[in-house]
């Protein structure tokens, strides 16, 4: 459980307010989005998820558009997903959420959902506990899964988000005593580098996958392993100038054509 100050200091009855169409502004909203999911982060199973990522997120999503953010269904009913997360209940193919909390609980549940735990592994159990560099590595490692087109092009994605951070003071979602906490221009620089060519931007390797399903992810001296189910295997780009066929077909794919090269040849002779 939160410790009761930093509960009461996120108390959503306190803080949310309400913010319409009629009533937008882009500090209304942020504020009413931050508190929603500082409640939500602090309420969360550990580990516990950066608010400020999950706003940041919602910035990149839909931008403050009131069209975009309150999009009405063809019968009438305003859709709150915005974090386009696919789903069931509305005509767009995304799931349909009645409120902002609908949206943002969707989110977080999204996310421990298990198909984003090489992020999740960076976090620790409290956000509070979490540095700014543990948050950074989760960001990285989340973003190529959680929008992997992102119109083809992840690192701006990346360094978006964590422009939205610095740009409306995100991090005191995450912990009040982080007001007006930033993170480094050249270390967001550095950090879409590294995201371009599959590091994280402290040296770190980003996880690496095999054809049988297995990804492995080292983040210090721990390594995580996730398996997927049967027949499943993570799709990763391939870039036919930095490797040559032998990299990416499997060691007994080649020993079968050496072999039947070899027997051809044989009988050839």
């Amino acid at each position: 459980m939160p410790d009761n100050d930093k509960q009461n200091t996120f108390s959503q009855s306190k803080t949310v307010g309400t913010v319409t169409q009629e009533t937008f502004t882009p500090d209304k909203y942020i504020t009413v989005l931050g508190s929603i999911a500082a409640t939500r982060c602090q309420a969360d199973i550990s580990p516990q998820l950066p608010a400020s990522v999950c706003v940041a997120q919602a910035i990149k999503e839909c931008g403050f558009d009131p069209n975009t953010i309150f999009f009405k269904e063809s019968d009438g009913r305003i859709n709150y997903n915005i974090f386009n997360v696919r789903g069931s209940g509305s005509e767009t193919g995304f799931a349909y959420c009645s409120s902002f909390s609908e949206a943002v609980n969707l989110y977080y549940t999204n996310m421990h959902g298990g198909y984003y735990e090489s992020a999740l592994a960076y976090l620790k159990p409290k956000i509070v506990d979490s540095t700014t560099e543990d948050k950074m590595n989760y960001l990285q490692t989340l973003i190529p899964i959680y929008a992997p087109s992102s119109e083809n092009n992840v690192p701006q994605y990346i360094s978006d988000v964590t422009g939205f951070i610095n740009d409306y003071d995100l991090f005191k979602w995450d912990d009040p005593n982080l007001a007006g906490h930033t993170i480094d221009d050249a270390w967001i620089k550095q950090m879409a580098a590294a995201a371009a060519n599959g590091a994280l931007v402290n040296g770190g390797s980003s996880a690496k996958s095999s054809d049988g399903g297995f990804r492995y992810i080292e983040h210090g001296k721990t390594v995580t392993i996730i398996k997927l189910p049967d027949n499943k295997t993570f799709c990763e780009p391939i870039y036919p100038d930095f490797i040559t066929v032998s990299d990416t077909v499997p060691q007994w794919v080649l020993d079968m054509s050496y072999q039947k090269q070899a027997e051809k040849s044989s009988t050839t002779k």
